[in-house]
């Protein structure tokens, strides 16, 4: 003989929410009715929840796959410049390429981030457009970075491990 939201209140640990439509449901005799919103709620706040933990976590996860992919070959560009055939006057500067390229995996997976959050949420021209303007960018750095000019020295081709990053 006792109601369900007594029930719920003495086993304790619900929240106000859920007993206060459990009771108005079975005093109106639309419990069916005070479920289903309880449960378009409680899905809404679901999604919310997870929607801020990823936002949270984002930033973290590109760092630590940036340095996962990016701090490995770093610490060992020469060995794997010398592997790949680099040898004499070429080992110095394609060790320093790898180097610096290494170190831009950060940028690279928030590019990668952005671009994806954007298409996920329906548009595909704009990702196209940033990755495109990115590409005009590296074009436009690296001519300048490895040739020099505008006060700017030359720098090879770490100049163009530079504008490929920025």
């Amino acid at each position: 003989g006792e109601t369900i939201a007594s029930a719920f209140e003495t086993a304790g640990g619900y929240p106000t929410l859920l007993l206060g439509a459990i009771r108005n449901g079975e005093a109106t005799g639309t419990l069916d009715q005070s479920f289903k919103r309880l449960g378009d709620y409680f899905d809404q706040e679901v999604q919310r929840t997870v929607t801020a933990l990823l936002s949270a976590i984002e930033p973290m996860a590109i760092i630590s796959l940036g340095a996962v992919f990016g701090l490995p070959p770093y610490f060992a560009a020469r060995p794997i410049c010398a592997a790949l055939g680099a040898e004499g006057a070429v080992l110095d500067p394609a060790t320093t390429y790898l180097e610096v390229m290494s170190l831009g995996t950060v940028t690279m997976f928030l590019l990668l981030q952005v671009t994806g959050a954007i298409r996920a949420n329906g548009n595909s021209v704009l990702p196209m457009a940033l990755l495109v303007g990115a590409n005009v960018l590296n074009v436009l750095l690296a001519v300048w970075w490895v040739f020099g000019g505008l006060g700017v020295p030359a720098m090879g081709v770490v100049g163009a491990a530079w504008a490929t990053v920025v």
